[in-house]
């Protein structure tokens, strides 16, 4: 069996504490099928202490700078592009790869067909104003518009949660769009596109917490007291949800000292 790419874009800038190393546990301890986790951006004392312990032979770590800055566009996402398609070559005899991040944390089991089950945030994005915007809602707008003028769904796909993109998929997107110089929503154009061209019906709405998927953590005052209480495959933390008490939980569920 092949092993699954699992990729993670990281920016050691904008790092908070050992979550990088907490996720890639996640995955190592959790994930059931063969893989093998990509980490593609910077180097740090993170990525040292990951790829010198005990999981460093299965985690292949990319050197990728960010992009610089292009004007009116946002960069994260110009960014991840970049750190995919330079994944794409490297690894030219792969169909796919799931996409996740440093602040996602698997605390259940979980297999390929998890991650490949659909899952929508809201069914439909409302028009923006776009060009009136900044930033991450800037490329919702956009992105938003673009999907309703190509007769797509206009549903919003972003979770949060760890997703699959297939290479042909996004690299036709990418040349259609030239996302490596104009940024949108990967996960909307992505997703919107196969149910149009699929003739699939959208999914239901996961909310942010209460369903099997993920567990959201926003203040630094964690609402659990495991991870077990969650009650989800993941947990994820926004940039205010990280704290020492968190940590604590996860290297508890983990079994590191």
């Amino acid at each position: 069996m092949k092993e699954t790419l699992v990729v993670i874009p990281y920016l050691a800038q904008e790092a908070q504490g050992c979550e990088l190393q907490l996720a890639v546990e996640g995955w190592r301890q959790h994930f059931k099928n063969p893989h093998l986790i990509v980490i593609v951006g910077d180097w740090d004392d993170q990525v040292s202490r990951i790829m010198t312990g005990r999981h460093g032979a299965s985690v292949f770590f990319m050197d990728c700078p960010r992009v610089g800055p292009r004007e009116g566009q946002y960069l994260p996402h110009l960014d991840h592009v970049n750190k995919f398609l330079n994944v794409s070559v490297a690894f030219p005899d792969t169909e796919g790869f799931i996409y996740t991040c440093d602040d996602i944390y698997a605390v259940k089991d979980f297999t390929l067909e998890d991650v490949l089950e659909p899952k929508v945030a809201c069914l439909e994005v409302p028009p923006i104003d776009w060009k009136k915007e900044k930033a991450w809602w800037r490329d919702l707008g956009k992105t938003r518009e673009c999907a309703a003028k190509m007769g797509w769904p206009v549903a919003n796909w972003v979770l949060h949660l760890p997703v699959y993109y297939k290479w042909d998929v996004l690299l036709w997107l990418n040349d259609k769009f030239d996302m490596r110089h104009n940024s949108y929503v990967m996960e909307n154009l992505y997703f919107n596109y196969l149910t149009k061209r699929d003739c699939l019906a959208l999914p239901p709405q996961v909310p942010r917490n209460g369903s099997k998927w993920k567990h959201e953590i926003a203040t630094f005052s964690p609402d659990i007291r495991s991870a077990e209480e969650a009650g989800s495959i993941w947990i994820m933390n926004h940039n205010s949800g990280w704290s020492a008490a968190l940590e604590s939980i996860l290297r508890k569920h983990y079994g590191l000292s």
